[in-house]
């Protein structure tokens, strides 16, 4: 299903320079337009606003291959229990 073609997606783009590159260049230009102001409302969090884009797509990245082993662990609950614990409670 979508886990394994995803899996398999990264581990082509791991051992195969050129599409590590472009991956990489492509996640570059996504990241380096977002601040933390846009990402949390405020220009200060828990950690540097220079590494919440990359922290958070790593976040978004492993909820996700985890969502693909055990769904019935990555609830609402728990993805915004991994953000507050990065970014800080939005309340």
């Amino acid at each position: 299903g979508q886990g394994a073609f995803a899996a398999a997606f990264h581990l082509f783009a791991i051992t195969h320079e050129p599409m590590r590159r472009r991956v990489a260049e492509l996640q570059q230009q996504i990241l380096s337009p977002v601040s933390a102001a846009e990402l949390t409302g405020r220009e200060e969090g828990r950690i540097p606003a220079r590494l919440i884009p990359i922290v958070m797509q790593s976040l978004v990245v492993g909820l996700l291959y985890q969502s693909f082993l055990t769904p019935e662990f990555v609830t609402r609950e728990a993805v915004t229990a991994a953000v507050d614990a990065i970014l800080g409670p939005t309340d």
